[in-house]
């Protein structure tokens, strides 16, 4: 339950003159009311506010360069790999031996 979100959408979805903030709504509800009206006079931040709470932050997108721009370099350093190589050989060696009768 999300009482602001549910707020928000209830609002959304009613007319300019349901608006008005009225004694027995919930608080979730007034803000709700408050943040409309204000988007209705052209401000920004009670759009994206609203905006953000009933569809989500849009994504942003993130760019990783390297060096001067240029490409990102990536190093794999492949310590250990002598050590995976052997378990994965020691674990084949028991597989093929269980079936076998000593």
């Amino acid at each position: 339950m999300k009482p602001y979100t549910d707020a928000h959408r209830l609002v959304a979805s009613g007319t300019v003159k349901d608006l008005q903030v009225q004694g027995d709504d919930s608080v979730p509800l007034a803000v709700a009311k408050v943040a409309a009206r204000e988007m209705l006079k052209g401000k920004i931040p009670a759009m994206e506010m609203v905006a953000n709470r009933l569809e989500g932050k849009p994504l942003q997108g993130l760019r990783i360069e390297g060096a001067e721009g240029g490409p990102l370099q990536v190093e794999v350093e492949d310590q250990g790999l002598d050590e995976i190589k052997r378990r994965i050989a020691e674990v084949s060696a028991r597989i093929r031996n269980r079936g076998r009768k000593s």
